[in-house]
């Protein structure tokens, strides 16, 4: 019979869920700021609009170093909406060069968002399974070990 599950499990099996949706969150609170910047523009001044950028700024970084899961997701969400809103933005209007350098950008970071996800404590990496079957295959046999063939009792 299993014991029941103390709360430190369950967090710790849930975990990848809610850093899934922190990112999320935080995605929904950034567009948000992006909707209100020109009221922030309007109202927040000089010294303390740079304290604000450079405050928000460390605590991205904060969430990227603790939460690379949530930084993942929240680099995914900004990667799509860079993408989608490149595209609905009437590309036949917009100089070639410069629509593939916003939809590769958007690209870039979808690809940073994975990257992180990858570095992220509930995955290997994208590249482990390759890894341990090179591994496996190159794996060297010891000298001392006989044949399986051996008619030795």
């Amino acid at each position: 019979m299993p014991l029941k599950p103390t709360l430190r499990q369950r967090l710790r099996q849930t975990k990848p869920g809610l850093e899934m949706v922190f990112g999320g969150v935080l995605a929904v609170v950034l567009a948000e700021i992006a909707i209100h910047l020109p009221w922030i523009a309007v109202n927040i001044h000089g010294d303390t609009l740079i304290i604000a950028i450079l405050a928000a700024c460390y605590g991205l970084y904060l969430v990227r170093h603790f939460s690379r899961l949530a930084y993942g997701i929240l680099e995914m969400m900004i990667g799509l909406q860079v993408i989608v809103g490149t595209m609905s933005r009437k590309p036949e209007l917009v100089e070639p060069g410069l629509l593939m350098v916003q939809l590769a950008a958007g690209m870039y970071v979808i690809i940073r968002g994975f990257d992180n996800f990858a570095q992220s404590a509930p995955f290997a990496g994208g590249a482990a399974p390759f890894r341990a079957l090179w591994d496996f295959l190159r794996r060297k046999k010891p000298n001392n070990v006989p044949p399986a063939h051996s008619s030795d009792p």
